[in-house]
């Protein structure tokens, strides 16, 4: 897929057809791609991205600890397991 040397605009939209999901608010900004380029500002989006889910696992994690319904062998809260 080989992009011509042009203005795209980073949305959201973009973000989400590359990455799949809408986690990431990308800024409204026009940003002059080159793929090399394009691949650098979605690697970024990509870290950003792990590092929300990261915090997002962090919290589930911590929040089920308090309630005491997380069974670590799934790695996400399911009913109640002692």
């Amino acid at each position: 897929m080989r992009l011509p040397l042009r203005l795209i605009p980073i949305t959201n939209l973009l973000v989400e057809k590359k990455l799949g999901r809408k986690l990431v608010q990308a800024p409204q900004v026009m940003v002059q791609l080159t793929n090399n380029k394009k691949l650098r500002v979605l690697n970024l989006l990509k870290k950003k991205m792990g590092e929300k889910l990261e915090e997002k696992r962090r919290h589930i994690e911590e929040k089920s600890r308090l309630t005491g319904n997380f069974c670590r062998a799934h790695e996400k809260t399911v009913g109640w397991k002692k």
